[in-house]
């Protein structure tokens, strides 16, 4: 089992019950928001510190000055929303089930508990030439009500596929040894009972 990131365990920390274990964290790759942080540190972020290098000059006095600044200040936030939206669409695996979340902007996530004996199967799939290449791809979660959980351009598939099936064995074994136990508990208890019965 891999070692948890520190900044996982503390920002996902409230999407967990208080006997659940954050066990491994299913990211999108880096390459999904590479687009849209490329446009606005084009767009948002080098236009107003170029504005302000070579036409404005550094005086507070100049009106292109505050624009610029505000500018820059609305690219960064801009980056910042890009980077925090990426990074909260994951799939939590703790040791009971598996958490899919989806941030929907600021004021906005969705977390959807998905237990690990309502799953029927785990798939993933690498496309196109770059989900080859650096090795992302979207992955399935089947369940037995037939409904899908997708994380789409998931990084380290297979990985994640391991993680999720080697977590849902655990957590079954454990189950069936607990629930063995309480059965021989109560056989017990039914014996025990009809033999003071008898006498």
């Amino acid at each position: 089992m891999k070692a948890m990131n520190f900044y996982d365990k503390i920002l996902f920390a409230n999407h967990l019950e208080e006997d659940e274990s954050l066990q491994y964290v299913v990211h999108k790759h880096w390459f999904e928001i590479f687009k849209p942080a490329l446009a606005t540190t084009l767009f948002g972020i080098v236009p107003p510190i170029l504005l302000v290098v070579f036409l404005v000059g550094i005086t507070t006095s100049n009106p292109l000055f505050w624009f610029a600044g505000a500018w820059l200040i609305l690219g960064l936030i801009s980056f910042f929303y890009t980077c925090v939206d990426w990074y909260y669409d994951a799939w939590l695996l703790t040791d009971q089930c598996v958490i899919d979340i989806k941030w929907n902007g600021l004021f906005e996530r969705t977390a959807w508990r998905v237990e690990y004996p309502a799953i029927n199967g785990v798939a993933y799939e690498l496309k196109g030439f770059w989900g080859f290449l650096l090795g992302f791809g979207d992955m399935r979660i089947e369940k037995t009500s037939s409904q899908t959980v997708e994380l789409r351009n998931a990084s380290k598939p297979r990985e994640a596929e391991a993680q999720i099936v080697e977590l849902q064995e655990k957590f079954l074994e454990g189950k069936n040894s607990t629930d063995s136990e309480a059965i021989k508990s109560l056989l017990a208890e039914v014996i025990k009972t009809h033999i003071k019965n008898k006498k």
